[in-house]
């Protein structure tokens, strides 16, 4: 769909909905498209939403818009050599196009809203570079003003030469008012509509989950998205995995003839239902409890067909990573609760206590969250959802309190910003504790306030 969209790029926008089970690889799928995209001097704009989300719904996609140019801010500090001489290139031409397309009092705008934007423009001879960082921080701000102002600058980057993918993952726990008023709103509208000219080479892609226990928010998502009409749409539905494909990954993973592995991977289909996800958690389950084992003896991998098959799993994968997560140490376990806590991901810099970083660190590792540099974030939900159940139910609500005060109770001196956001996090983390009963009134007052505080920044 990407390479075709490139085609006629020229005459309208491309969307892509990718709907699949949990687990069914949608986001690796995604990812490898990226990848080559990112090759092809593509501008690649990802944005995730949770369950659980308390923020402003654009803060996703304005984040990612941050990412982005965070990630120009340090190109632009390396060019050496001749590739990071085209690099710079590439760089000097999106500024230019931002700076060109987007008036000088909305680029003041933005850059308080995208701060690496501001930095980067500083670098810039233009004296006007400075004043985007001093005075930005006097400019509120209203849902119109945040929709008009995110589009203007996804215009202003996108071009021929650097054609703009905008991914949102995990697009069922998106919010309705960010479908309608921003993804809608953009593709029917237009770039025109904010004096930039008409809205060309963007890439849409959406993933979303169907299940059967979220089937309903399945059918809203895809009613939000069925109202998209001015652009080319693609719906590609990632499919569970055959037998035969079951046999084919189990017999290379192996390495044994399929007439050793098809009474095997009979049984694990059937028990995960042709699942990526459950087929090799399932699979990592059977190696580590000894249940498939290598035979020094007989030279291959060994099982007991009737004992896998009297292993019940029901159809919660999420159990299994439960069990695989109890195997890790303690350190790491203790991390991956607190990292649960907050969702899918936090950043980096969020994380205080030392003996976390380090246990969030070793996850990495062990392959449970990415390799990422400015977030720790879940390789996959089901992982999530797995190392949030490793907290006792009776003590999550202790749990969540706790680590609410932490955070709001000892904030790092002489860095006001990141006080805000871990003064917003952590009220978070406070209000989730309910129904727990604080008697300190001191307490109470300051609960109160920073709710209030909190309130007030997400109307701006």
């Amino acid at each position: 769909a990407a390479k075709e969209s490139q085609k006629d790029f020229n005459t309208k926008n491309h969307f892509v909905l990718v709907s699949g089970h949990s687990g069914s690889g949608k986001t690796r799928l995604v990812e490898e498209v990226k990848n080559h995209l990112l090759r092809d001097d593509w501008v690649v704009l990802t944005s995730s939403f949770e369950k659980l989300q308390s923020n402003h719904p654009l803060t996703p996609i304005f984040s990612s818009v941050e990412k982005f140019f965070a990630t120009l801010v340090q190109k632009s500090k390396l060019r050496k050599g001749a590739k990071s001489r085209n690099e710079g290139h590439r760089i000097r031409d999106i500024i230019n196009s931002v700076q060109t397309k987007i008036p000088s009092a909305d680029l003041i705008a933005l850059s308080y809203l995208v701060p690496s934007l501001g930095l980067l423009l500083s670098e810039l001879p233009a004296s006007h570079g400075e004043s985007l960082v001093t005075s930005a921080e006097n400019v509120n701000f209203h849902a119109n003003r945040l929709r008009f102002l995110l589009r203007m600058l996804i215009c202003s980057i996108s071009s021929s030469e650097h054609p703009v993918m905008i991914f949102f993952d995990d697009a069922q726990w998106a919010d309705n008012d960010f479908i309608n008023d921003f993804v809608l709103d953009s593709t029917h509208l237009g770039c025109s509509t904010i004096g930039i000219g008409l809205e060309r080479h963007i890439l849409y892609v959406a993933c979303y989950r169907v299940d059967s226990g979220n089937s309903d928010d399945s059918i809203s998502i895809e009613a939000m998205f069925n109202q998209i009409n001015h652009v080319a749409m693609t719906k590609i539905q990632v499919e569970d995995l055959t037998e035969r494909h079951v046999d084919e990954i189990i017999s290379e993973s192996l390495s044994l003839p399929h007439r050793l592995t098809k009474p095997l991977s009979s049984v694990v289909h059937t028990k995960t239902a042709g699942n990526p996800l459950s087929t090799k958690s399932f699979l990592d389950s059977m190696i580590d409890d000894g249940k498939i084992r290598y035979s020094v003896e007989e030279k291959r991998w060994t099982w007991d067909i009737v004992v896998i098959g009297d292993v019940s799993i029901g159809d919660d994968v999420a159990k299994l990573f439960v069990r695989k997560l109890q195997r890790l140490p303690s350190e790491v376990q203790e991390a991956l609760k607190v990292l649960s806590c907050f969702g899918q991901a936090i950043p980096k810099y969020a994380i205080l206590n030392q003996n976390t970083a380090n246990g969030l660190d070793l996850a990495i590792t062990y392959g449970l969250l990415e390799n990422d540099d400015e977030l720790y974030k879940f390789a996959h939900s089901t992982i999530e959802t797995a190392a949030y159940g490793l907290i006792a139910d009776t003590c999550k609500t202790q749990f969540h309190f706790e680590l609410g005060c932490s955070m709001v109770n000892n904030p790092p001196t002489g860095e006001e910003g990141i006080t805000s956001i871990l003064n917003s996090f952590g009220i978070d983390q406070i209000n989730r504790s309910r129904p727990l009963t604080v008697n300190d009134q001191g307490l109470c007052r300051k609960f109160a306030q920073l709710n209030l505080w909190s309130g007030r920044r997400s109307m701006d």
